[in-house]
Formats: structure tokens, sequence, C-alpha cells
């Protein structure tokens, strides 16, 4: 007789402490990953032009700059 012959007890079902922990622990990272992708728009939402949707794949694409220019000569 094998090990893989006898019912399922339901010790053997039973997850332990440290199998719980783990298991939370990973779905929480993976609820925490979603929310920053998703926050980013990174998560399959389909962009409203395909430039916009080029430049988000390239890192070194050039981005509006930050504050409004005030020169006004140069």
């Amino acid at each position: 007789m094998s090990d893989f012959d006898h019912r399922p007890r339901i010790e053997d079902l039973a997850l332990t402490r440290r199998e719980l922990l783990g298991k939370m622990g990973n779905g929480m990272a993976a609820l925490g990953l979603v929310s920053m992708l998703g926050g980013d728009g990174m998560l399959g939402q389909a962009s409203a032009s395909p430039l916009r949707a080029a430049n988000n794949l390239n890192p070194l694409a050039p981005k509006p700059s930050q504050f409004a220019p005030k020169a006004k000569r140069v």
C-alpha cells in the first residue's frame, strides 16, 4: 500500500500557521501591487490615442515639463 491510497484526513487539508501567514502575505502584496499599477493606469486600460500609448511604453520619451516656462526673451 502506498501513501496515496489512504483517504484524505481533515488534518491533511488544514493549513499550518506558517502556510496561512505566507499565503495571506502574498495576497496582501498582490493587492498592493494591483493598487499601485491601477493608480498609474498600467493595468490594461486602453489609452485615448496610439501616440500616448507609445509614450507610456518608452521611458525615454520626452515628458511635459512640471512648471510653466517664465522666460520672455532668450
